[in-house]
């Protein structure tokens, strides 16, 4: 059954603050639509705060039909609320006497809106007096109530035994980051640890946060089998670990699992580790996923990995800059490992040592241009042989635009298929002043 318009008939269509607000006296304000016939001068609109019915707002203006298409809704301010984080409002707004008239069509004069009263500012984990006793407390608050702000947590001195599962934080931003950070600035001193199970495998599960930072923290594993320590997931993107020990601290090999790992399937962008202490491990990081975008590892130190360094696909944007990795396990060892990236990738400044034989940087499939080149230079890559399989220093294989130049390569025997510098399918590859010693081989 078709009802005809109502001459005078007003109502809500929009309130803010919606989902989140910051904490204190913040504005409150709800948009007002004409859907009458008659153009709309005046209106009543009332407004409530989880049941309680705050001071209505006459509204005076002069709003068209909203069957014209146009000037039919207007933004009034209610008036300041106190809000206070870790809260949830329910805000309900409703017009009425529209033109002065009572409203002959009240089922379309209310809108209710959830506000979460989100954090803002700093705040203590663990410690005397502290606002939370656990990352786990803290990340719970986040999850429920987002950020309207940046947010620091200043984290006490101690050891954290808890597996900590990170999901999507409203509200985050370039501007309004999260950062975890030791309040003493020393990493050895403030310890997140976990003994993980095969169902799951990590101590850390960042899973859809995004613009999260670590700065300044332990993060170790202690299982000797389910020895991941940190778990990317899909849709987590710009996560930065600064300044962190991330170590597998179990007691003994074999060292199953990458420290890191982006799990399969994942697309994310802006992951950076940067002047991190990476010890132990089966490798660094594993990510063999779908595209991502801007990967950068600037500066850190590898100790003793089982087998690999960084193991890298589908990143478009890589870079890996200043590094050192260093080895004194009997076994084969890859630096560095970069399939199909595309985009331009700089590897420079690296210094790769091993006892034994393996590759020290290699890519494949990976396609930059002629404006925009990728560079592998000035690194430095030592394998001391000593064993029948061959070792590469720098290996470019199917890829374009690529300019390999002043790198130090010394390749020890006993293998005769050492290869110092070994392109294989190339398109655009220059080769300058590379400094290559390599026995039994080429």
């Amino acid at each position: 059954e078709f009802t005809a318009a109502a001459a005078d008939d007003a109502g809500i269509t929009g309130i803010i603050p919606n989902r989140l607000t910051c904490n204190g006296s913040q504005p409150v304000s709800a948009t007002i639509i004409n859907y009458g016939t008659n153009n709309l001068s005046s209106a009543t609109v009332n407004w409530s705060v989880n049941g309680v019915v705050q001071t209505p707002v006459n509204f005076a203006g002069n709003l068209s039909p909203q069957s014209s298409g146009s000037n039919y809704a207007s933004q009034v301010s209610l008036g300041n609320f106190s809000f206070t984080t870790g809260v949830v409002y329910n805000i309900v707004a409703w017009t009425s006497l529209p033109n002065g008239n009572a409203d002959s069509n009240p089922d379309n004069d209310s809108l209710a809106a959830i506000t979460n009263g989100a954090l803002n500012g700093t705040y203590n984990i663990g410690g005397g007096g502290a606002d939370y006793v656990s990352f786990t407390a803290a990340v719970s608050d986040l999850a429920a109530y987002g950020v309207c702000g940046p947010v620091t947590f200043n984290v006490a001195n101690g050891g954290y035994f808890e597996q900590l599962v990170i999901p999507h934080i409203y509200g985050t931003s370039s501007t309004n980051t999260i950062t975890f950070q030791s309040a003493s600035g020393d990493s050895s001193l403030v310890v997140l640890s976990h003994s993980a199970s095969g169902a799951n495998n990590y101590t850390m599960y960042v899973n859809g946060a995004d613009w999260l930072i670590f700065r300044g923290i332990t993060i170790e594993s202690t299982n000797n089998t389910y020895d991941r320590i940190v778990s990317i997931g899909d849709e987590t993107d710009n996560l930065t670990f600064t300044n962190c020990l991330i170590r597998n601290a179990a007691a003994s090999t074999p060292w199953n699992n990458y420290m890191m790992e982006i799990v399969s399937g994942a697309i994310n962008q802006g992951l950076t580790i940067q002047n991190c202490y990476l010890l132990n491990g089966h490798g660094v990081l594993y990510s063999a996923t779908q595209r991502q975008r801007d990967f950068t590892f600037l500066n850190n130190r590898m100790v003793n990995q089982y087998r690999y360094g960084v193991i890298i696909h589908y990143i478009d944007g890589v870079t890996i800059e200043d590094n050192e990795m260093s080895s004194t396990r009997n076994v084969t060892t890859t630096g560095f490992y970069i399939y199909d990236c595309d985009s331009v990738i700089s590897v420079q400044r690296n210094i790769i040592r091993s006892l034994r034989n393996g590759i020290g940087i290699e890519l494949n499939y990976c396609d930059a241009t002629a404006a925009k080149p990728s560079a592998i230079a000035n690194n430095f890559v030592h394998y001391k042989g000593g064993h029948a399989n061959q070792s590469y220093g720098i290996q470019v294989s199917t890829s374009r635009h690529v300019d390999v130049v002043h790198n130090s390569i010394n390749v020890l025997p006993n293998a005769t298929g050492n290869r110092g510098i070994f392109i294989n399918g190339y398109n655009n590859i220059s080769l300058l002043n590379n400094n290559v010693f390599c026995e039994s081989g080429q």
